[in-house]
């Protein structure tokens, strides 16, 4: 009756009739939200089949007891006919009947407190024929869970029905299996065994879980069933079941020994979150980084080339004399499928962090607690990594078809090499393998290799580089880590194809102690070669490159910027980033022009964007004035010192001392310092365009001047240009109206703006104009 109910003729009115009930409405809304999340959108017709069966599987188990009395007209005779013939006993057991094939849904709990323990034979019946529907019910729910052997599945039913996907998988694991039988080595005789006939594959392994889990089915209904009949006051005379236990329940590694294996060895390696696809797709994937095709593949080798280089850096904080290298092979798909492979060795992984913390989606290895027992001394060692949340790894699923992690601890041999392989994406349980020791060559530890998913029309060895949001060009996948790599404290190398393997980037602190490394590496990251080749610039720059050093840790390494920020040469010119990786693979400038190289931030979040400068306001101030000593050494041009001026004012330092701005006088253009500036607002007030929606100087405008007014023009946009006040004060000390109140207020002047609407035309509406005049001081 229970497994009647899974057909749409159970129901009043077929299909149609549970398409009218609750249960199906919620299921087809449910089918909706998924369907949002699918790369192939499922039709109007596929999504109301995959409601119709997910609201049968929900409403079956409360319609079978409807079933009993439900009649169908036989279309020959017009005589209703009933499920159960027998009048008498459909009328006298019907209610018990239904009730017992419902109970097939419910928790063990239910059983308990919904059924009757006793129900008295009919008078004209034996009294011995007592009823026990709990027991009934329990002895139903086993048998039916015991069933799982290939008599479900017999081979003639499969040859002519040809199966194919998840229905052949269930297919091997039922018709693989053999008969539950007593366990022979259980002197008790109170354990059943399950065997299969032949031995599973690697290609198997779906099957094999899938037994697995039936397995363990049949023993958690054995044992919860024999505790219910085992509290109930009547248990000596309806004892619990003469079996109490299934073999090899405990543990895939338990199991192996009678469901056999060859070429894999099934371990409790399962994903420790319940739908992990949309957990990824939420937390790990898209949702998180955002970006299109082309920049998840940036952020995928970010994420691994970051892995390893934890794994580096950790194994030297144990091995003082250990250098370590992370090293990425790309083949780019022109003979088979696109594969990626990230290998290093250094600290390496055991199996039980390999099936534990690589798993457990959302907590770090390095924040659990199992590190202090796998590498003793490590976090005291000062040790710090990059990966904080336990979610890069699962990043690579946005780009990868499969996945295949193979590991092994540095201090312990090959032999103990072990691997954990998703072939088939994250919708299936990996698979975890032994005996994979030529897997890891010579000194490695871990190696992940990912076959890809089909990315763009271009090969993978070829990468879009995004300058802005309508600017970018393509550059080689080498080229395309050194940015990416910009601060790393480990050495990386790359192979495309079967090319030599290219060294790509040195350790941050051996660029920092050689002036020629220092050169390479600025035009690595800068990608001048592809940009500007001939930037008289960047030569120069790359002699100023000085350390940004915090507690003895290097946290950048830049030259102060004299270019105007958005100059197309200074395009590339500095970033900002997280753990010495460009935040994402295709930012361009983080610095905004204002430096050249890099400097350290905090992450901001577990997208890995920027959030607070690692250095201190002091430490920056130090590097500045170090910058502004060296470029004291030549003479800047106006137009330097014009760049120099905002420049300044975008890393919060006073730029009064260089500051240089343009001005116009009706069309006559005039590049003016700060005491010229005060010399001329002591006498006429200077006008300063304003958008009208912020407190900033609006560079749109194209008006040179307003009326006879001397007026401010912007040469790009940066905090200098900022018009916000608190109370009378500038609120940016060094912003131009902050450097002319601090020189004024010196003067004994105080500085006064005076805002005005105008028919101006500009980008946001109307421009209003700002008067700054300077009021002098009262005669005594």
């Amino acid at each position: 009756m229970h497994d009647a109910a899974l057909c749409f003729e159970a129901y009043e009115g077929g299909l149609e009739g549970v398409r009218q009930t609750i249960q199906w409405r919620d299921a087809y809304a449910a089918e909706q939200d998924r369907n949002k999340e699918r790369d192939i959108p499922l039709g109007d017709f596929e999504l109301e089949a995959a409601a119709d069966f997910s609201a049968v599987r929900l409403l079956h188990g409360d319609q079978a007891p409807a079933l009993i009395e439900r009649s169908w007209i036989d279309p020959d005779t017009s005589q209703n006919i009933f499920l159960i013939d027998d009048s008498e006993i459909r009328k006298r057991f019907s209610s018990i009947i239904g009730q017992i094939a419902a109970s097939h849904s419910w928790s063990m709990e239910d059983v308990s407190s919904k059924l009757p323990n006793q129900i008295n034979a009919p008078g004209d019946w034996p009294p011995a024929w007592r009823i026990d529907p709990i027991k009934l019910a329990c002895i139903l729910r086993c048998a039916d869970a015991a069933h799982i052997d290939n008599r479900r599945a017999p081979d003639f039913l499969h040859a002519l029905t040809r199966r194919g996907g998840i229905s052949l998988k269930h297919w091997k694991a039922q018709n693989w299996l053999a008969r539950a039988d007593l366990d022979q080595s259980d002197r008790s005789r109170s354990t059943i065994v399950f065997t299969s006939t032949r031995e599973f594959r690697t290609e198997d392994a779906d099957a094999w879980w899938i037994a697995f889990d039936a397995i363990r089915l049949v023993d958690k209904e054995i044992r919860e069933s024999n505790a219910l009949l085992a509290s109930r006051p009547q248990e000596s005379t309806s004892p619990q079941f003469a079996i109490r236990r299934v073999a090899g329940v405990s543990s895939p590694e338990a199991m192996a020994l009678f469901l056999r294996t060859k070429g894999w060895k099934p371990w409790h390696a399962e994903l420790h979150v319940g739908n992990v696809e949309r957990l990824v797709k939420n937390l790990g994937g898209q949702s998180l980084y955002g970006g299109d095709k082309l920049e998840h593949f940036g952020i995928v080798v970010r994420e691994l080339i970051q892995n390893a280089r934890d794994a580096v850096i950790a194994r030297r904080a144990l091995d003082q004399d250990y250098v370590g290298k992370v090293r990425i092979r790309l083949n780019d798909g022109e003979n088979g499928p696109a594969t990626l492979e990230v290998t290093d060795d250094g600290i390496g992984m055991s199996e039980r962090v390999l099936i534990g913390p690589l798993l457990d989606f959302g907590s770090s290895f390095w924040k659990s607690d199992l590190v202090n027992e796998e590498f003793p001394g490590l976090r005291s060692s000062g040790f710090g990594s990059v990966g904080r949340y336990g979610i890069g790894f699962y990043s690579t699923f946005m780009v990868a078809e499969s996945v295949r992690v193979t590991s092994r601890r540095w201090d312990r041999g090959i032999d103990t090499a072990a691997s954990i392989s998703f072939p088939k994406g994250l919708s299936l349980r990996p698979i975890f393998s032994t005996n994979v020791s030529t897997a890891i060559v010579g000194s490695n530890s871990t190696i992940v290799s990912c076959t890809l998913k089909t990315l763009d029309e271009s090969r993978p060895s070829v990468r879009v580089i995004k300058i802005s949001n309508t600017d970018e060009f393509e550059v080689p996948f080498t080229d395309f880590v050194s940015r990416l790599t910009t601060g790393l404290d480990v050495p990386v190398e790359v192979r495309i194809n079967n090319d030599d393997w290219v060294a790509v980037h040195e350790p941050i602190k051996d660029i920092v102690n050689s002036e020629l490394a220092k050169a390479n590496w600025l035009e690595k990251i800068t990608l001048s070669k592809h940009i500007s080749p001939d930037s008289p610039q960047l030569g120069l720059a790359a002699k100023r490159l000085r350390p940004i050093v915090v507690d003895g840790a290097i946290a950048g390494l830049a030259a102060l910027s004299v270019e105007i920020g958005d100059a197309n040469a200074n395009r590339l010119g500095g970033v900002y980033t997280v753990g010495g990786f460009l935040p994402a693979g295709y930012a361009g400038t983080g610095g905004q022009g204002t430096f050249y190289g890099y400097m350290e931030q905090f992450s901001g979040s577990a997208k890995r964007e920027p959030g607070k400068p690692v250095a201190p306001p002091s430490v920056i101030n130090d590097w500045v004035n170090e910058q502004l000593r060296l470029l004291s050494e030549r003479q800047l041009t106006i137009p330097e010192l014009l760049g120099l001026t905002n420049n300044l004012s975008t890393l919060n330092c006073d730029p009064s001392p260089y500051l240089h701005a343009v001005f116009f006088k009706g069309q006559q253009a005039l590049v003016l310092t700060l005491d010229q500036i005060v010399q001329v607002m002591k006498s006429e007030p200077v006008a300063f365009f304003k958008f009208r929606m912020m407190n900033h100087v609006d560079s749109y405008v194209q008006q040179p001047a307003y009326q006879h007014y001397l007026t401010f023009k912007p040469v790009t946009n940066s905090p200098f240009l900022s018009l916000e006040l608190e109370g009378a004060v500038p609120k940016n000390p060094n912003s131009l109206i902050g450097c002319l109140h601090r020189s004024a207020t010196k003067d004994g002047f105080k500085l006064r703006l005076e805002t005005l609407p105008t028919t101006i035309p500009s980008i946001g509406g109307p421009a209003e104009i700002v008067l700054a005049t300077l009021e002098a001081p009262k005669q005594p």
